[in-house]
């Protein structure tokens, strides 16, 4: 029942409150329970927080509410993204990094080495015949990882997980990524 209300919160969280869309006691309110859920004991209760989390950073009026808690959340998505292997996790984390893209340089390095990480563990976890260069998240997690090269501290980082799946056999795919 914590995980639905979580995802029904989510899909609430795009409607105009009294106060406004995205501001306001009652949208503060949603947002605040929903991040409360990132500690609960049950892991899809935590995961399905992440999901509906993404709509609340998305719609908010601006980011103080949730600019303290910054270090923690991406602490939490990659506790999260160590368990679980969700497109939706990825999603949710491209879209803060979108949020707090003036921000977010303090934890680049952090963010792409736990990208890369989890490439490789989605990479060799789907590898087969009929995926050659591993699952679609598994380029999405490297895709977000390379965007952050902007910063020049994430670039050898970056670099080196690329330059290493474009080598592995069955991924010339990869090879264009590379060059971003």
């Amino acid at each position: 029942l914590r995980a639905k209300a979580c995802w029904i919160c989510g899909q609430f969280a795009d409607i105009r409150f009294a106060e406004g869309k995205g501001q306001g006691q009652s949208f503060m309110g949603l947002m605040q329970l929903v991040m409360q859920r990132l500690q609960d004991p049950e892991l899809p209760v935590k995961v399905d927080a992440v999901v509906a989390l993404r709509a609340f950073v998305e719609y908010v009026e601006g980011l103080d509410p949730l600019r303290p808690i910054l270090p923690a959340l991406l602490d939490v998505f990659f506790k999260l993204m160590n368990e679980v292997d969700k497109e939706d996790l990825v999603m949710t984390l491209e879209t803060l990094v979108e949020k707090f893209e003036d921000e977010i340089s303090p934890y680049a390095v952090g963010i792409c080495k736990n990208l890369a990480a989890a490439f490789w563990k989605l990479n060799s976890a789907y590898f087969d015949a009929r995926t050659s260069c591993g699952s679609l998240l598994g380029l999405e997690v490297l895709a977000l990882a390379s965007r952050a090269t902007r910063f020049y501290c994430t670039e050898p980082v970056v670099a080196a997980a690329t330059t290493a799946a474009a080598t592995t056999p069955g991924c010339a795919q990869v090879c264009e990524m590379r060059d971003l």
